[in-house]
């Protein structure tokens, strides 16, 4: 079947910059959909969507500047590997349904193992009919941030590893809700505890997840602690006061690596280490300009040198497990970052 979706003869979406190249087009689709998201976030008193209308409205807000058809339901079927999701014809019916769910929920008085309980099985559900032909995910998460809201909570997609939501989806997909309930309460802050599945014999969070997790938890804590502190420091020097916030993320993830390759402590140095990963990715994410591409993309060669030196120098199984499982990404993203700012520079000559 022909995907009227992409251009002919290839894999790439027909976009507005008509953009010919995949991965171009992914990142300037990452960058532009990021700013609109931070907008969206910016609006505390959005309202949830709770039938189909308000669900498009904030696909249609995130994908303005990319695609024609951002905020409208896909016309064609839709797969991913072995998993085939709603069929068309009844994709708006299903929709409309799932969201009129919403309605029933006692945002006021629900408690967190509800929230989490609840909120799995939803997004499990909008999950398996992708109304969308492309940003079904980053619609979803807006949405979820916005019950968390209502409920009283924060939903913080740091609190997880990037990874775990598409797993949780593939897996909620075939019927397992065990690792998305995992991702909500991850999400919310409660991942400490043991939250019980409805009529289950077992935790959702077994202790084994639990003493995972707290050991997880803790590299959090400690990164915002180092980020806190290094930032503090930054605001003193004018030379590093100017930074972007990307740039300063970025600097602070070869600070984070080098404290780690001279500290003998093993436990100190895994925090530093997955710290200095964490914070170059999420410098990544921030990039906005060509200026802070080139910096941010020369600290993203450094921490991945750093890493693998590290992993060398330190006799710690621990350390070069995190190395073998990381330097791939590290060396994806500075092959990324390069073409990222190929893709700026493309869309900066489009505004002009």
């Amino acid at each position: 079947m022909v995907d009227p979706y992409v251009y002919p003869g290839t894999t790439v979406l027909i976009n507005k910059a008509d953009i010919r190249d995949r991965e171009q087009l992914k990142q300037m689709e990452r960058i532009v959909t990021q700013k609109r998201r931070e907008q969206l976030r910016a609006d505390t008193n959005a309202s949830i969507a709770k039938d189909t209308a308000s669900y498009l409205k904030i696909h249609q807000y995130l994908f303005q500047d990319v695609y024609e058809w951002a905020g409208k339901i896909r016309v064609t079927e839709l797969s991913k590997g072995n998993s085939f999701f709603a069929v068309q014809s009844f994709v708006e019916s299903s929709l409309d349904k799932e969201l009129r769910t919403l309605q029933k929920w006692d945002f006021k008085n629900i408690s967190v193992d509800q929230f989490v309980e609840r909120s799995a099985h939803h997004i499990s559900e909008l999950n398996a009919i992708h109304p969308f032909r492309e940003g079904n995910g980053r619609t979803m998460r807006v949405h979820l941030e916005r019950l968390a809201r209502a409920a009283h909570l924060e939903f913080d997609l740091t609190k997880f590893p990037p990874h775990m939501w598409n797993e949780a989806s593939i897996a909620s997909f075939q019927g397992n809700m065990n690792l998305m309930q995992e991702v909500m309460a991850m999400g919310v802050g409660v991942n400490e505890r043991v939250v019980m599945q409805k009529n289950a014999s077992e935790p959702i969070i077994t202790e084994q997840y639990y003493r995972d997790n707290m050991s997880q938890k803790s590299v959090y804590i400690y990164k915002e602690q180092f980020v806190g502190r290094l930032f503090g420091i930054m605001e003193q020097k004018p030379e590093l006061a100017a930074l972007s916030s990307a740039e300063r993320l970025s600097l602070a993830a070869t600070v984070a690596l080098a404290e780690a390759k001279e500290n003998s402590d093993v436990v100190a140095a895994k925090k530093q280490l997955y710290t200095g990963i964490l914070l170059v990715i999420d410098a990544q994410d921030k990039v906005q300009s060509e200026t802070e591409q080139r910096n941010v993309a020369s600290d993203i060669e450094r921490v991945r040198d750093a890493v693998k030196e590290l992993s060398l120098l330190n006799q710690s199984n621990d350390i070069r497990y995190i190395a073998a499982r990381y330097v791939p990404s590290l060396d994806s993203m500075v092959e990324e970052s390069m073409q990222r700012k190929k893709t700026i520079d493309a869309y900066k000559e489009l505004e002009r």
